[in-house]
């Protein structure tokens, strides 16, 4: 009988063990769980968020064919106010960028009376001096307080824009010119 008994709690014994060795404690667990969380918070922090493309236009000095010192109202980013060449078309504007930016979108804010169709070319320039012709918006429809835009896929390196208008039955005129852009990675 005794040697039952021990048979028994050497059984016992036996098991215990064996259950502590074939079972990971459950601290390891969270251990790792935690561990890895923690390298991944770290890996977030460390990468610097993405820069999302504002308007950049505003930064830059404007020009333009008649009427230049009035030319940056066009790009102030305020649709209030604006710059008109003062005469029928062909008229441009442009703006020369404080900065190389990798552009994705331009926005266009007309001012026109009569309302029509209109033609409108955008030029652009990445300092390198040579421009060149990104699009041509030709007979189309517009009217006062309408917003073109025109995005710019894929994203391009631009320092400088130009805004020609050739076709319009109004004065060559504009509310806002947004250049959407973020820093050049060039830079």
């Amino acid at each position: 009988m005794i040697n039952l008994k021990l048979l028994a709690i050497s059984l016992v014994g036996l098991f215990a063990v064996a259950a502590c060795t074939l079972a990971p404690p459950p601290f390891s667990i969270a251990a790792d769980s935690i561990l890895t969380l923690r390298l991944a918070q770290m890996q977030v922090e460390a990468a610097p968020p993405p820069q999302s493309s504002s308007n950049v236009a505003p930064l830059g000095v404007a020009r333009a064919s008649n009427h230049s010192e009035l030319a940056h109202l066009a790009f102030d980013g305020d649709e209030e106010t604006m710059w008109s060449a003062g005469g029928d078309p062909s008229h441009w504007i442009q703006v020369l960028l404080d900065n190389t930016y990798t552009v994705d979108k331009i926005e266009l804010v007309v001012t026109q009376s009569p309302a029509g169709p209109t033609t409108h070319e955008v030029w652009l320039e990445n300092g390198s001096g040579v421009w060149t012709l990104h699009s041509r918006m030709a007979d189309l429809f517009t009217e006062d307080g309408q917003t073109l835009e025109l995005p710019i896929l894929p994203p391009l390196n631009v320092e400088q824009a130009l805004f020609l208008t050739r076709d319009s039955p109004s004065w060559v005129a504009w509310r806002d010119i947004r250049v959407f852009g973020k820093l050049s990675q060039n830079e």
